[in-house]
């Protein structure tokens, strides 16, 4: 039986992780599409944080569950100036889980989000620098607080980033014991071991089914993010009509829809956020294999908040907007 430690334990081992190639970057991109930054309190803690009003930052987003922590913060570092003074914040609670979150998504910023190869060495400096800050930040705040997987989740997102497999692993273990745990810590791990990154479909496949229950009921939709991996990786490979025919297997599709008929019996939570990367991957993948009857309670639930695979695609908005057309629920 596939346990957790025997999962890590072979993927540090073994050779799973393969050494990826140096990193290249390119310059910080722009705030991105703001239709995206639609967290409810983005515009306030924005303000805030451009005012250097720390405390007032601070408590917002101490107020969120881990989950909408997550996405907020997302938010923050994706429509935030790179590089704006942080001197101060790390004196609040949480200000390191804060500062250390937004110094990874400035980092990315700078990396972008293409292949390796479309990076240059210049940016993949700066890329570095900035992650490499925020791991000071975030290993603190986790040596501070260790139930706060808030930072857990970024700290694992920045190891990844820089290829410390052993250490990645050893906060994911770390993270088991935290008491606020947001759904985005598990499926950043996810990705961590597919085949783009340092592992294989394989894996990837199993670290899903082995966390379905581990937080419930989003954590039904892990085996839904890992098969979108395979599927966007047979179009990444120019193939769009093998990652179409892999969503049709039967033995996939079934497997789904088991998981969506387990989410909708399944515990009840008031995190939204929470909620929301499950219908984003529900939605998504009964969109593509054109299941609108399933896919429409999901799209119900997620109303005009736009997440997961459907922001993979050029103009998520207008994609999504087309979608609801489709099924009848267009606000206008």
């Amino acid at each position: 039986m596939l346990t957790r430690r025997r999962l890590a334990a072979a993927l540090a081992g073994a050779g799973v992780f393969a050494p990826r190639a140096a990193f290249a970057q390119a310059q910080a991109e722009p705030p991105g599409d703001p239709r995206l930054a639609n967290h409810p309190r983005m515009a306030e803690a924005l303000a805030h944080l451009r005012a250097r009003r720390w405390r007032a930052l601070a408590q917002i987003v101490r107020a969120q569950t881990p989950d909408g922590a997550c996405v907020l913060l997302g938010n923050l570092g994706d429509q935030s100036e790179v590089d704006l003074d942080l001197v101060g914040l790390e004196r609040q609670p949480m200000g390191r889980t804060i500062k250390g979150a937004l110094l990874v998504d400035w980092g990315w910023r700078y990396r972008g989000s293409g292949m390796s190869s479309t990076v240059t060495d210049e940016m993949f400096n700066a890329f570095e620098a900035r992650l490499t800050r925020a791991r000071t930040e975030l290993e603190a705040a986790v040596a501070q607080d260790g139930d706060d997987g808030v930072a857990f989740t970024f700290l694992i997102r920045l190891l990844k980033g820089l290829s410390q497999v052993p250490a990645m692993s050893a906060a994911w273990e770390a993270f088991q014991g935290a008491a606020r745990k947001p759904i985005r810590a598990y499926s950043g791990y996810a990705d961590a071991l597919a085949a783009k990154w340092f592992g294989s479909h394989d894996f990837m496949v199993a670290f899903a089914r082995l966390n379905q229950e581990a937080l419930l009921p989003a954590s039904r939709a892990l085996v839904v993010q890992a098969y979108h991996e395979i599927i966007f990786s047979l179009m990444r490979g120019g193939d769009a009509q093998a990652g179409f025919a892999f969503a049709m297997q039967p033995s996939v599709f079934d497997e789904v829809a088991a998981a969506n008929e387990a989410f909708h019996a399944g515990p009840v939570t008031d995190d939204f956020y929470q909620r929301a990367f499950a219908h984003a991957q529900f939605s998504f993948f009964f969109s593509l294999v054109g299941m609108n009857d399933l896919a429409r309670p999901h799209m119900v639930a997620l109303g005009q908040w736009i997440g997961g695979p459907w922001t993979l695609f050029p103009d998520p908005p207008g994609l999504f907007e087309r979608y609801r057309q489709t099924l009848g629920l267009s606000a206008t």
